[in-house]
């Protein structure tokens, strides 16, 4: 070939043998390496380019093919580079063998003389063609063959079509082809063929035009902030596509992670000041190369300033204000806002966008004490005002009656909370079912005085309504009552205060962010940083509708017999539960198993909990809610039909309400009119295991084994090895006798992390089961990592398992729960959203979820390891509950959880949605009357103020029904409808549970539509709101995300029960014989190894041993892992550095002295480690001296940090209430509580100074 110097040329060589060859190329015979002009690349055919053609490129060029075989070589092609710019392209394509080795290889060389020759003949023809890169504008001579005969017939095509001859191309009498001034549109495909009459030869080149590189999208300047991340863009084309890279001030940039560079962008992480100036884009290719420049210029970072401060401000009532805060800053502050010194809550009344707070109609309860803080990383500023609002003026005639009826509303509620207290929780007490089920849902101390509040002021407005009505001190002659007629917005505000709504709320302190960073709090508070209170325990529940009462605020639906809806009364739940949802009758289902039912239950009470009312005896009259069947708070009994099957002697079922809540944590008032009821969620709303660890600190902090620091929750008897619950002796249920039977011997609840642990076996066997797993992973992560003390132990080992529970929850029992087209809906997590909301809603909790009571079977299965009924028996469900003695001593829990993996549960189907266990049987063993749990889930739903089924037809997107016929797509079965529409006589009467439960199922799913859209709602919103969910980035590494992601219920079982050792990989699925099972060998589990807190300190990392292995007694004084100094052989510190650094405690000194005493040991069990050895016994040496004077010390070193912040020397006492001391003890806060005994008078008076209120 012959080229023009500066130009371009590729050649090309293929080769075939066994082993696949490998191909270099020789250059006058020497080897050919890769340089920035010479380019090797390609897979079957090797290609080699020359690039910018020199006069040292000239000579001969030969391609070499190896493999283990032997070596052959190609013909030589020579490169003559001092022509002018014509190139006559002569390769050939025959093969050159070696015959010694004929299965080595086969080589098709560049040769001069010869174009590319497709032999079809052999079979061996490997592709090759002869590739030529072209400049515009250049003249190429492209001969066919040598030598031609004058009889052979030359012929050319282009692209498979017949050449045409414009006139910058020419073909020769000798068959050349010359082309002039190449253009674009010449590229191409260019065969020959030679015709003679011996012989037709082909040969094929390809013409590749070189454009040179051109920007169409070049790099533009921009100015960012200090510290935040950069991006310049560059793009380019042309051909061969230009290589993009960048540099600034003549210095290539480096692609090491702050600087990242890709095809088509610069990204530059963290900038700093250096970072500015101007960055150049140079797009390159043979073609030639084209720069483009942008400047990044960089603000430097300021802390905010307010440049615009909000005054105090008077505004009207019912206005609508908007309050603004302006700041400067580096980088752009963002702003918060806060009333009297708590977080400011949002609602779509009150709404934050950039710098404006606006609300949309002021109340008076906004009036207070506000502050703007404007914030970036630099810094803070605040602005501080004051808020008044004042309210119109005008005369009320309900002015008069406020006060008296106030406090008549505190005496009735107070009376009627003490009279039940005093039954639920008297010691000599026999409990039935009902009294314990009472107890287990009685509210908390803090739900308590929230659920006071909200029904003080109910009874207050019900009071003065009752005064009113009955013409008391008024002339009402022509006039509609009204609460908003009786009472003015003044007067509301005042009861809401004296009822105790408007109290302050505990400030959430989050400032501890070593620890929510890393941890959630126990009441669920702190997860959303925007909003610490979302999520956690005692708010109210989240609506998806606004409720329907009766009276439009707080009476259900029912309220009054009489009243009519469309035309008719609605029905008694117990009549419609007796007529539709009641079946002797049970199908199993082939696909699941029981152990579906009873997940679902466990879960739920890790996500809800309405408490019941704070009375089950009348306010009116003390009279309990099980003895009269009038509708007065808070009864709201259970009618019973004259022509009732099973009930024959009463009129009703007692039913109390709900506990409420204040509504928006504050007042229940909205100007002119009341805001509805809302019922309370006693617990946190995540899945975060406060089943197993409870929802206060007080519930955590009694439920840990405190006597060691070993992150240990307490345990129980150990009658067959592996420990129960404990007893409940200082709680809640302390002096509750959980054996019924009255040929039972006394035996207390079990105490577990939420106190309805002991409602029925099967559930208390899952209590058992998790607490054995937290003991299990704590035990594991102090052989890990022995230098951790008992408090982090414990909270790791609490976030282990949360994050287990939310795997099992959403990879394995949800898709049983919401089949394929649930779970599509639900759709894949993308990361942690802080504006959603997680609380659990209304209608999730008091509808949708009692789903699970459809897959219910009416026996509790007890299995031994042959899979057999145990001695003892399988039990019908009744006798299950509250019988916690059973798992003492029936066999523990093992037969329970072969019951529920080993056995189907029920299968929804028509006319067959509760077994009669429910229905007629429930709690029978505490009342011969029985309770109906279909009944209760209905006037539940009313209680909570649930609109119809048809209204959440329409919100989950299907059409409203105006007629039963309507429900046939949803509700196919003739039948249930036919029922529906004899109890309901018109679709908006349809309960939400009645309707939910009516309709099929989806395909492989356990719900139908309308109970999968809340379902799915739900599990979103508590999935994408939840800080701590378990596949947000941050909150595990991806080590420790890979081995979650192997955890399954089967491998919690074959870790924690009795001796279970074979089960089935997802127990929530039916295997159709016992050879499915898998022993627990088989089943996947978690490398613990991945918690691993590799640090200089660490007894043990991993497989390998630290040089601490010995000292399994010590613990680090450090919280948090990121606390402790990371110390290496290499670079240890210095005496003074170290002292320092890191404060000595008596458990440090132990450590220098052991060290030293036990080396000889180290050098045996430790390999590789003399180099530390040595560095360490230097090291114990210089301080030997200074740790006998810290020992001296030791007395003002071990100092606390009390609750109150302040910080209290060894040995000194402080009180931290009338009931509580505090000591510090050797750097622990130990706290003694006196117990109050019960009063003996209906009034105790509260003494100041004095723990125990006196009579």
């Amino acid at each position: 070939m012959q080229l023009e110097i500066g130009t371009s040329m590729v050649f090309t060589c293929a080769a075939t043998g066994d082993p696949e060859p490998e191909i270099s190329w020789l250059h006058n015979g020497e080897i050919l390496t890769q340089s920035a002009t010479i380019i090797f690349w390609g897979d079957t055919l090797k290609r080699l380019m020359i690039q910018n053609i020199k006069q040292s490129d000239s000579g001969t060029y030969t391609c070499v093919a190896s493999n283990s075989v032997g070596q052959t070589f190609s013909r030589a092609a020579r490169l003559q580079s001092d022509l002018p710019s014509t190139v006559r392209s002569r390769v050939t394509e025959a093969p050159v063998r070696n015959p010694a080795q004929p299965h080595s290889r086969r080589i098709f060389p560049p040769r001069q003389q010869r174009l590319p020759v497709r032999r079809f003949d052999s079979g061996s023809f490997q592709g090759e063609l002869l590739d030529i890169m072209a400049k515009q504008g250049d003249n190429i001579t492209l001969q066919c063959v040598e030598n031609t005969d004058p009889s052979t017939r030359i012929s050319w095509t282009k692209d498979n079509l017949p050449l045409s001859t414009p006139d910058h191309i020419t073909l020769s009498t000798t068959g050349s082809l010359f082309i002039v001034n190449i253009q674009q549109n010449d590229q191409g495909l260019y065969r020959c063929t030679a015709t003679s009459s011996s012989d037709t030869t082909t040969r094929e080149l390809r013409i590749t035009l070189q454009i040179p590189p051109a920007f169409f999208e070049p790099p533009r300047d921009q100015t960012v902030p200090e510290g935040s991340s950069a991006t310049l863009r560059c793009r380019a084309q042309g051909n061969p596509v230009p290589i993009i890279t960048w540099s600034k001030s003549g210095e290539a940039l480096p692609n090491n992670g702050r600087f990242t560079i890709t095809s088509n962008e610069l990204r530059i992480l963290q900038v700093n000041i250096d970072d500015r100036g101007l960055y150049i884009c140079r797009a390159e290719s043979t073609a030639g190369y084209r720069e483009a420049t942008a400047y990044l210029a960089v603000s430097p970072r300021t802390a905010p300033s307010l440049v615009h401060r909000q005054t105090d401000r008077e505004v009207s009532l019912n206005s609508q204000v908007t309050l603004l805060c302006n700041a400067e800053g580096e980088p752009t502050p963002s702003y918060r806002w806060e009333k009297d010194s708590l977080p400011l809550q949002y609602d779509n009344r009150i709404r934050s966008e950039g710098n404006a707070l606006t609300f949309q109609r002021v109340l008076f309860n906004d009036a207070g004490e506000y502050e703007c803080i404007a914030e970036n990383i630099e810094g803070i500023d605040r602005n501080s005002f004051r808020l008044s609002v004042v309210a119109r003026r005008g005369v009320n005639i309900g002015h008069q009656l406020v006060a008296s009826s106030t406090d008549e509303a505190i005496n009735r509620i107070n009376l009627a909370a003490n009279v039940t207290y005093d039954h639920l929780f008297n010691r000599k007490k026999t409990y039935t079912i009902n009294d314990l089920l009472s107890v287990v849902r009685y509210p908390s101390a803090e739900a308590l005085e929230l659920a006071k509040a909200e029904e003080i002021f109910e009874q207050t407005l019900d009071i003065i309504y009752e005064h009113v009505r009955e013409g008391y001190k008024y002339n009402l002659e022509d006039h509609e009552l009204s609460y908003r007629e009786l009472l003015s917005p003044e007067h509301i505000q005042l009861i809401a205060n004296l009822s105790g709504c408007f109290r302050r709320y505990p400030n959430i302190d989050c400032s501890d962010m070593c620890f929510h960073k890393k941890y959630r709090s126990f009441d669920g508070t702190c997860n959303n940083l925007l909003n610490p209170a979302s999520g956690a325990s005692n708010q109210a529940f989240r609506r998806l509708l606004p409720p329907r009462y009766e009276n439009g605020f707080n009476t259900p639906v029912g309220w009054n017999p009489s009243k009519e809806y469309n035309g008719i009364p609605l029905p008694s739940p117990r009549l419609v539960s007796s007529v539709l949802i009641g079946s002797n009758h049970v199908t199993d289902d082939d696909l699941s198993t029981h152990m579906l039912m009873q997940w679902g239950q466990f879960v739920d009470h890790d996500m809800d909990l309405a408490p019941q009312s704070i009375s089950n005896a009348r306010f009116s009259d003390g009279r309990g809610c099980n003895e009269t069947c009038t509708n007065d708070y808070p009864c709201f009994p259970i009618q019973v039909p004259l022509n009732d099957q099973r009930i024959r002697n009463r009129e009703c079922l007692g039913f109390s309400r709900s506990s409420a809540i204040c509504n928006s944590g504050g007042t229940s008032i909205f100007f002119n009119t009341l805001a509805p009821r809302e019922q309370l969620n006693a617990i946190t709303a995540f899945i975060d295991g406060s089943n197993v660890y409870g929802s206060t600190f007080e519930d955590a902090s009694s439920l840990r084994d405190l006597t060691s620091s070993r992150g240990l929750l307490q345990v129980g008897a150990s009658p067959d090895g592996k420990a129960l619950l404990p007893f409940d002796n200082n709680g809640l249920l302390a002096n509750v006798d959980c054996q019924l039977e009255a040929t039972k011997r006394h035996l207390p609840c079990f105490l577990a992390g939420d106190h309805r642990a002991n409602e029925q076996l099967a559930l208390t066997a899952m209590h058992t089961l998790w607490l054995r797993q937290h003991n299990k992973i704590a035990t594991e992560l102090i052989q890990l990592n022995p230098h951790w003390d008992g408090t982090l132990l414990y909270h790791e080992s609490r976030k282990i398992v949360g994050a287990m529970m939310q795997h099992i929850t959403y990879e394995h029992w949800l898709p049983d729960i919401l089949g394929p087209k649930g779970m599509k809906l639900l759709g894949k997590y993308k990361g942690y959203d802080p504006q959603i909301d997680p609380k659990i809603s209304n209608e999730f909790s008091t509808a949708a979820f009692r789903v699970g009571h459809t897959l219910i079977q009416p026996i509790i299965y007890r299995l031994n390891e042959q899979f057999q009924p145990i001695r003892s028996g399988n039990l019908p469900l009744h006798k299950a509950f509250f019988s916690p003695y059973r798992v003492v001593e029936e066999g523990g829990i093992d037969p329970l959880l072969r019951g529920l993996f080993a056995v189907p549960a029920k299968k929804q189907m028509p006319e067959e949605m509760f077994n009669s266990e429910l229905t007629e049987k429930l709690f029978v063993l505490a009342n011969s009357l029985g309770q109906d749990l279909g009944s209760l889930n209905i006037q539940r739903g009313r209680d909570h103020g649930l609109p119809s089924y048809n209204e959440y037809r329409a919100f989950c997107g299907m059409n409203k029904a105006t007629s039963f016929i309507d429900l046939r797509k949803e509700i196919p079965d003739a039948n249930i409808r036919f029922h529906l529409e004899n109890l309901y006589r018109h679709p908006d009467n349809i309960d939400l549970f009645v309707g939910g439960i009516s309709e099929t199922p989806k395909k492989n799913s356990k719900v139908g539509p309308t109970f999968m859209c809340i379902i799915v709602d739900q599990f979103r919103r508590l999935r994408d709101g939840d800080r701590f969910w378990y596949e947000n980035p941050g909150v595990f590494t991806a080590d420790q995300l890979t081995q979650l992601r192997q955890v399954s219920l089967a491998r919690v079982i074959c870790d924690n029960s009795d001796n279970i050792n074979q089960v089935q990989k997802n127990v929530f699925q039916m295997v159709r014989n016992r050879t499915e099972y898998l022993p627990c060998e088989k089943i996947p589990k978690i490398d613990i190894k991945m918690w691993s807190d590799c640090c200089f300190d660490c007894q043990k990392s991993g497989e390998f041993q630290s040089i601490t292995s010995f000292y399994s007694s010590r613990r680090s004084f450090h919280s948090y892992p990121e606390d402790r100094q990371l110390f290496t052989s290499s670079n240890l510190p210095r005496d003074s550095q170290f002292l320092s650094d890191q404060p000595v405690s008596p458990a440090n000194t132990s450590y220098f002295y052991k060290s030293n005493q036990k080396s000889s040991h180290l050098d045996t069990r430790v390999e590789g480690m003399e180099k530390t050895i040595k560095n360490l016994d230097r090291m114990v040496r210089k301080l030997r001296k200074q740790v006998f004077g810290l020992q001296k010390q030791q007395s003002s070193l071990s100092t606390c940090v009390g609750s109150d912040g302040k910080r209290y020397s060894n040995s000194e006492e402080w009180k931290v209430n009338d009931c509580q001391v505090c000591k510090c003890k050797n750097g622990q806060v130990e706290c003694e509580k006196e117990i109050c005994p019960r009063a003996t008078c209906s009034n105790p008076k509260t003494v100041p100074g004095i723990c125990c209120p006196m009579c």
